[in-house]
């Protein structure tokens, strides 16, 4: 037999090898196969004719008669070790149902079906070996045909799923698998074959006396129909067989992600940040101490958004698509710095011994007992201390770009008493940390609860390190204290201190085309709150 002819029907897909006998007129070398058992069969290549439209072994029918697939359980070690057969490195189903029994351990008959398969598939003609060709004057027919699909890895090297031998007929039902192809080495669920190799075997009449002869075979395909075959895509259609990259997807939607910026700045005169004090109040449940901090290379900032023990990120519930306006109020946590440390302290539970860790957090007492009202007032240094560093809405401040005003975002300003404010909901008060008289700020005005910016735009730094910038419609900051007597014993700095500061932001921005990061360059101005004498 030689391989040096191709037959092409045009309405198919594929192209046929023609097979010549050696002994034939016109024949050249020695090109007959035998399998183990000194049966005679040809090998012919079945070719696609285009890469657009793939080619599967499934899909043939051969003079009218259909494929069948077995797998045989106990001959493919290496496979998976349940009722399933080996998948083959792509997802595409037949376009014909195709008839499945698994052999060995289990050994039942699936229903029909068009699953992807990986093969081998099997053509048996027995019927008209045993029934018709004994009349029919013909010398040779074929008697079964295997066709096995043929991949190239993306380093265009072949891979199939070869037999131990080529080609045992005990195994003409199954490809023992020695080894799987390289998942890395090709495209994961697109895969196609490159070519199909039919294996064409012989049967002889031999009462019919030895000539030429030609035989002809069906190769009949029903060709896979392309659609989009993607469940997530606007036109999926479960119908077609394979993906030809027609699917079309509803615009993405993207997300608005709140962080602190991560800076420490420190600018005195004007403000501190962090604060001067190296000492973090802590309590191990026994009793108060102080964490020293000045071994740290960068002292952190005394807040961050949330209270956990790493600085919180917020991840807007509601996304947008490109072009659609964001409109809603962020609500954001703000908490004095936090900090895990070892108490010195130990407990033992089943026979393990372990130090008892507590969390610190950068919340400063009055420096002499006593509310605020009974602090001498003849110095900062007795009034505040280091509780001049503790978290307020008077010295939060966001130091963002404010392309408004060509600068960083001004100090807030202060919501007056029983007032709300142009934002808030809420009535700003006196906060518990401010004398009932005596005490304004630096710029001799007395503090309250609730502050707000009026600038429209702040800059914000992007993961790529561009920048954009985010609309705003107004942010306020309102201080929140807590009634919990258990959490005063623990931190005493929150007696007269807000627990947490609400940092509002109403966004008034079109989303763009990817997700935006509203990093807020948030800083301690403690230079605020700096005391002048009434």
């Amino acid at each position: 037999m030689s391989h040096n002819n191709y037959t092409h029907n045009n309405n198919n897909t594929y192209t046929i090898e023609i097979a010549i006998d050696p002994s034939s007129a016109g024949g050249t070398g020695t090109t007959i196969s035998y399998d183990d058992t000194g049966a005679v069969y040809y090998k012919m290549d079945i070719v696609p004719n285009t890469v657009s439209t793939p080619l599967f072994a499934g899909n043939f029918t051969i003079d009218g008669v259909s494929p069948t697939y077995k797998w045989s359980w106990n001959a493919n070690p290496i496979g998976p070790t349940n009722q399933s057969a080996p998948i083959p490195p792509h997802s595409y189903y037949t376009t014909q149902q195709i008839q499945k029994t698994l052999i060995g351990q289990y050994g039942p008959t699936y229903p029909l079906d068009n699953n992807p398969i990986y093969g081998p598939i099997k053509f048996d003609n027995s019927a008209y070996v045993n029934g018709g060709f004994t009349t029919s004057g013909k010398r040779a027919t074929w008697s079964k045909i295997i066709l096995k699909e043929v991949y190239l890895d993306n380093n265009g090297v072949e891979y199939t799923a070869d037999g131990q031998t080529e080609f045992a007929s005990s195994l003409e039902f199954t490809w023992v698998l020695n080894s799987l192809p390289n998942p890395n080495l090709f495209n994961n669920n697109s895969e196609i074959p490159y070519k199909i190799v039919a294996y064409v075997y012989i049967e002889y009449n031999f009462s019919v006396p030895l000539a030429d002869e030609t035989l002809s075979i069906d190769f009949d395909e029903t060709p896979p129909t392309g659609g989009c075959t993607d469940p997530t895509a606007d036109n999926f259609n479960g119908q077609v067989h394979f993906d030809d990259g027609s699917c079309t997807y509803p615009p993405s939607t993207h997300s608005v992600i709140i962080q602190d910026l991560g800076l420490v700045h420190s600018n005195p005169p004007l403000y501190d940040d962090p604060p001067f004090p190296s000492q973090v109040p802590s309590y191990d449940g026994f009793n108060q101490s102080t964490l020293d901090l000045s071994s740290l290379l960068v002292m952190p900032k005394n807040l961050q958004i949330g209270s956990g023990a790493t600085p919180g990120v917020i991840t807007l519930a509601n996304t947008y698509l490109p072009g659609e306006y964001v409109n809603e109020v962020v609500e954001i946590d703000l908490f004095q710095r936090r900090q895990t440390v070892g108490t010195g302290n130990f407990t033992t539970i089943n026979g393990v011994t372990t130090e008892i860790m507590e969390t610190a957090i950068a919340a400063y007492n009055f420096p002499i007992p006593g509310s605020p009202d009974s602090q001498d007032f003849t110095s900062s240094i007795t009034f505040l201390g280091d509780a001049k560093a503790n978290l307020t809405a008077a010295n939060l401040r966001i130091d963002n770009y404010n392309p408004d005003e060509g600068a960083t975002v001004m100090r807030s300003a202060y919501v007056p008493k029983f007032s709300s404010g142009s934002y808030s909901l809420n009535t700003s008060a006196q906060p518990q940390w401010v004398p009932d008289a005596g005490y304004v700020d630096e710029d001799g005005l007395v503090p309250t609860t609730i502050v707000e910016w009026y600038t429209e735009q702040l800059d914000c730094l992007q993961p790529d390190g561009s920048t954009f910038t985010v609309g705003t419609d107004g942010m306020w900051a309102e201080e929140v204290y807590t009634a919990s007597n258990n959490t005063i014993a623990k931190y005493p700095g929150l007696e007269w201190f807000p627990a947490r500061v609400k940092l509002f932001v109403q966004l008034a921005f079109a989303m763009p085309a990817h997700d935006v990061y509203l990093t807020l360059d948030l800083r301690h101005d403690t230079k605020r709150t700096d005391h002048q004498f009434l």
